[in-house]
């Protein structure tokens, strides 16, 4: 019912070709998944648009496109994964170079936001007048709680009507059936694929892919080359056409972006890249079939695992420019072309595994790359080899290893026993470590340790774990006296906010007198106070707010007793013999009788020892030696002193 309320509001919209079109594309990892011919969804569905939009500018030449993504976060963040939703090509006439700079960049990750970017694509709509359209193309349903709901609501609330349409790639029934109502084609081979984009974009499912031309002339460096033959493969639907070219040559092919291999008559084959083919106009591919400067390219160890860093090494004398790219054994890519750092670097591996190639290709130049070196590559799915303890403490922090299989934008981290990476919690992502730690809730429980694929955000390892909630406890002295340092031995869970404090009884869980986190170490050291009494030693969940252990502790005064002579000389130094806690900061002072405890003549720390010595100021009177406590404000004591001249 939904479903139908959305077409309902969409077939407001008139039936003329619409003036603006948003593409609203899949991003999420699921675009990895191998689809038509096993190669992954993503590389087809980017061939297959550059296609339609090659086209577009001759076929609806007042049309603008926008191209807004759906997903690409690679998050372990449930939220923020789902809050990715991105325009990469504002509303404009299509430019197809502009189109293959972005889909050739295009990294898909994380999970699928799919009726949040619906809804920002109508907004996106706007500003524009004429009949709008909104093309979704996804390999899945919505994936963040959204639904057929939130886009009639969309719909309804838009100025102006908007039309919606579906292009699915090999959907469940299931997902077809939750948008049942929408206009949909759900493309399973590469020419259902093109037919359906062309029916979405440009109203043109019916009609034949118009051709472009596309003149070809050999030449070997300086030279022209004589003869060749020219396979041109469609990179959008595999298909083959061939033709020889006799210096140049001029071939009428459908728009869309080809890979050629030529076949010189002096032996050997070459082969170029990715060349665009615009319809309805003319283009040029000058293809140099003079031998390249000595090049190789090779990887740090075959087999490759799946996803994970790979190491290349480029040997030889590559031109500026030069990248790297994955293919399969059709040729097809599977990587977007990646300039390795200097001539050696790290570069991510492909996302499907089997018998590929790595190529390396030259610079685009004259709007074609030439291959120029090419090595045999195996892509396995490795084992993360997860390794962690069995068993942890309730709030402490477990150790956790993993092979080096693992992909540096995996994510290491705990979900609820057979949980899914939308409850991961305390997680991390590996990048070039093969190890780390994760820290255990502060109850009792029993979870998973996984290591989750960061492209697809699928579970790719998973292991028990079982968080225990150890027994707390305080050991402490029964009775101590005021300003003693008193220390806490404690068993617990060690959480990382817990502490152990020393309060008054009957006071809230957080109030103190004095404090220690227990990350600093066992026992806990606190100072006595400095008033007698009967006081309370707490272990604190920090996390919980709550007092997980308490002791009783009493505090008994310590009697200070000062001497030194009645009177003493001006401007003579003198002793004092004093008992007292010799607490750590405690002073000795010589001040007048009615100054403030931070106003005096000389002082001496008690660290000094017994007796000390103060000197006497030199202007006669009645004085007052004090002791003070350690924050030099509080007087425990005082006798009075003359000096006489």
């Amino acid at each position: 019912m939904l479903a139908v309320i959305v077409v309902a509001l969409a077939s407001a919209a008139s039936a003329a070709l619409p003036a603006a079109v948003e593409i609203v594309l899949d991003a999420s990892g699921g675009m990895h998944r191998p689809g038509i011919g096993g190669v992954p969804i993503h590389a087809t569905v980017r061939e297959a648009l550059l296609a339609v939009i090659a086209e577009a500018p001759a076929a609806r030449p007042n049309l603008v496109i926008g191209l807004r993504l759906a997903g690409g976060e690679p998050s372990a963040d449930h939220i923020e994964s789902c809050s990715a939703t991105s325009v990469s090509l504002p509303l404009a006439g299509p430019d197809p170079r502009a189109w293959i700079r972005v889909l050739d960049d295009l990294g898909p990750r994380g999970f699928r936001p799919l009726t949040a970017s619906v809804v920002a694509a109508l907004g996106d709509l706007d500003p524009h007048a004429g009949n709008r359209r909104v093309v979704v193309v996804t390999s899945g349903d919505d994936q963040c709680g959204g639904g057929p709901q939130q886009v009639a609501a969309a719909l309804a609330a838009a100025d102006r009507p908007a039309e919606l349409r579906m292009v699915g790639l090999g959907l469940a029934q299931t997902v077809l059936d939750r948008f049942g109502g929408v206009p949909v084609r759900n493309a399973t081979t590469a020419g259902e694929l093109i037919a359906a984009l062309r029916w979405a974009i440009l109203d043109l499912e019916d009609r034949p892919r118009p051709n472009g031309r596309l003149v070809l002339r050999l030449s070997a460096g300086a030279a022209e080359a004589a003869v060749a033959r020219v396979d041109a493969f469609d990179q959008a639907t595999g298909e083959i056409h061939s033709t020889t070219v006799v210096k140049e040559a001029g071939v009428d092919l459908p728009a869309g972006r080809y890979r050629l291999t030529v076949k010189p008559e002096t032996g050997g084959q070459i082969e170029f890249r990715d060349l665009l083919v615009p319809a309805s106009t003319e283009s040029r591919a000058d293809l140099d079939l003079s031998p390249p400067q000595p090049v190789a390219v090779d990887v740090g160890s075959d087999p490759v695992f799946r996803g994970a860093p790979t190491w290349v090494d480029v040997g030889g004398f590559p031109p500026p420019g030069a990248r790297v790219q994955f293919v399969d054994g059709a040729g097809a890519a599977v990587t977007r072309p990646t300039e390795p750092s200097d001539e050696e670097g790290w570069i991510d591996s492909p996302s499907v595994t089997g018998p590929l190639e790595l190529l390396l290709v030259g610079p685009e130049s004259s709007a074609v790359r030439r291959v120029l070196a090419r090595r045999p590559v195996t892509v396995v799915s490795g084992d993360p080899g997860l390794t962690a303890p069995d068993e942890i403490a309730a709030g402490s922090d477990a150790a956790v290893g993993w092979s080096r299989s693992a992909a540096g934008g995996d994510i290491v981290g705990m979900v609820p026993r057979d949980g899914t990476p939308a409850d991961l919690m305390s997680c991390f992502t590996v990048g070039w470590r093969i190890e780390g730690s994760v820290s255990a809730p502060t109850v009792a429980a029993e979870l998973d340790l996984v290591v989750v694929d960061g492209v697809t955000l699928s579970v790719a390892a998973r292991r028990p774990l079982r968080i225990t909630v150890p027994e707390v406890t305080l050991d402490a002295p029964a009775r101590v006296v005021t300003g003693e340092r008193i220390e806490v031995a404690w068993s617990g869970p060690e959480g990382r906010e817990d502490f152990v404090s020393l309060a008054i009884p009957g006071s809230p869980d957080l109030d103190y007198l004095e404090w220690a986190r227990v990350e600093d170490g066992n026992p806990s050291v606190l100072p006595a106070p400095r008033a007698p009494g009967k006081y309370e030693l707490r272990y604190v969940d920090g996390e919980k707010a709550e007092v997980r252990a308490r002791a009783g502790i009493d505090v008994a005064a310590v009697p200070i007793e000062l001497a030194a002579p009645d009177s003493v000389p001006a401007g003579i130094r003198f002793e004092i013999a004093w008992t007292g806690p010799a607490s750590p900061g405690d002073i000795i002072t010589l001040s007048r009788p009615d100054a403030a405890p931070d106003r005096y003549f000389d002082w001496a720390s008690i660290t000094v020892g017994s007796p000390l010595t103060l000197a006497a100021p030199t202007r006669p009177g009645s004085y007052e030696i004090r002791y003070l406590s350690r924050n030099g404000l509080d007087v425990l004591a005082q006798i009075a002193i003359e000096v006489r001249p």
